[in-house]
């Protein structure tokens, strides 16, 4: 019977009230009570970097796809974005009246922006360079954002709220593309290769009901659906070759196929609360809370489980289409990275805890002080998972 494994636990008097995990998952970040957002290594629970404090709980993070900025929103409504090569807050967004609900970064190296959703009915897009939002979806006093998402080739923002799911083109504040009425959606995730959309949904309340794993086809427009479990869906994440996902819910977890949308695998594991997961070829890590202690890492082995439909060959491919690689017609040729820097970045440092690791995010030369020493981090070719040599020397 596979069962998760404890990685590491969360010390702290703080409750966690989100996490996020980098790409490849040896690092995450993790925000709550504490008013703090702190970035971890993965593989042994050591703390390396800490951003100076919110005046409020931290309630939503986000990576960009390089690593290089972290987006924290907090319980006041207000997000900062924080340069983690510089290690320095770079920007102070305000425009929310509520509580941030959802972040999410354009998936593009060369177009600096974040998306923001509140309790305040309204999800705003914000040039980070220029530090003004120039998109504004919902309205205020409208329903409460619940959850964000971008599509992989920058075309489309999906939005969720207390009622529905909206669907629009990142270019226009015109009418939805789509439209789909459902209680208490929640976990939007878009595919990273197929046009398909993933999104739960929950029919109880004060009364049990049941949640659903829902698979929308951006082509087509059709929604298949399936009773997942009688709890509420805490997580979706995609494996990242194979049709299949892993749905998180409070009375465990399951392998779900989809194409045929149907459970392969489950694992009787009761999580209390889950903040993020991510999916590797051979493991799931799950940031989840603990009764001792803020929270927890799990780790489970995938390849214990049924990844594909039982007595059924394996077919070669999936039906549906896939996102282009090119992106004609998207924010990267109005938000780029030549747009202009304000003027009013601020200057709060960010408390580096374990220097080598802190430089296995980088690739250039960085010349760090900390208390009275200047840390060297000569360059290395590669990304995230080469680990520069870092010396020290006096002055």
């Amino acid at each position: 019977m596979v069962k998760g494994r404890d990685v590491f636990i969360f010390h702290g008097a703080d409750r966690l009230l989100t996490s996020v995990f980098t790409e490849n998952g040896r690092f995450c970040a993790t925000g709550g009570e504490g008013r703090l957002a702190t970035l971890w290594d993965t593989s042994c629970g050591e703390a390396i970097m800490k951003m100076p404090p919110h005046l409020s709980p931290v309630t939503q993070l986000a990576f960009n796809n390089t690593n290089t900025l972290l987006a924290s929103g907090d319980s006041d409504g207000l997000v900062k974005i924080w340069d983690l090569k510089e290690a320095r807050l770079m920007r102070n967004l305000e425009g929310h009246r509520l509580g941030i609900t959802c972040l999410a970064f354009y998936p593009s190296e060369e177009t600096v922006v974040c998306a923001s959703g509140s309790k305040d009915g309204r999800l705003r897009l914000w040039d980070i360079k220029r530090k003004g939002f120039f998109r504004t979806f919902g309205r205020k006093g409208g329903a409460v954002i619940l959850s964000c998402a971008f599509s992989p080739d920058g075309r489309l923002i999906s939005v969720a709220d207390e009622e529905s799911i909206k669907l629009y083109d990142v270019n226009s504040e015109g009418a939805p593309l789509a439209n789909l009425s459902c209680q208490n959606p929640g976990n939007l995730q878009f595919h990273k290769r197929e046009m398909i959309m993933l999104y739960s949904t929950f029919s109880g309340g004060v009364i049990p009901g049941n949640s659903s794993l829902n698979i929308f086809d951006l082509e087509t427009k059709e929604t298949t659906s399936s009773v997942i479990s009688p709890s509420r869906i805490e997580s979706i994440s995609f494996h990242p070759t194979k049709p299949v996902c892993f749905v998180l819910t409070e009375d465990g977890l399951k392998v779900v196929g989809l194409e045929p949308n149907r459970i392969y695998d489950s694992v009787s594991a009761p999580f209390r609360r889950v903040h993020s997961a991510f999916a590797s070829e051979s493991e799931l890590l799950v940031i989840c809370d603990d009764a001792k202690a803020p929270g927890k890492l799990l780790q489970f082995d995938i390849m214990k489980l049924c990844l594909e439909q039982p007595d059924t060959p394996q077919t070669a491919g999936s039906s549906r289409g896939v996102f282009e690689q090119s992106r004609p017609g998207t924010m990267e040729s109005m938000y780029n990275v030549d747009s202009p820097f304000s003027e009013d970045a601020t200057g709060a440092k960010i408390e580096i805890k374990d220097m080598q690791k802190f430089a296995a995010l980088f690739d250039k030369n960085m010349n760090v002080k900390t208390a009275g020493e200047t840390y060297v981090v000569q360059p290395k070719q590669g990304d995230i998972n080469n680990l520069p040599q870092v010396s020290k020397r006096n002055g």
